[in-house]
C-alpha cells in the first residue's frame, strides 16, 4: 500500500474494514468501518 500511495499521491486514504471503530493509521490514512460507508447502524 506505501508503494501505491507513493505513486499515486492521494490527499487521502481509506482503508474499509468490517469492525465498528474509526481511527487514523497515519497522517492521511484512516480506517473506517464497512457500515459507517453504507449507513448501516
Amino acid at each position: 500500500m506505501r508503494h501505491a500511495v507513493a505513486d499515486l499521491k492521494p490527499d487521502e486514504l481509506l482503508v474499509v474494514y468490517p469492525g465498528g471503530r474509526r481511527y487514523r493509521l497515519e497522517k492521511r490514512v484512516e480506517v473506517v468501518p464497512l457500515a459507517e460507508l453504507v449507513g448501516a447502524k
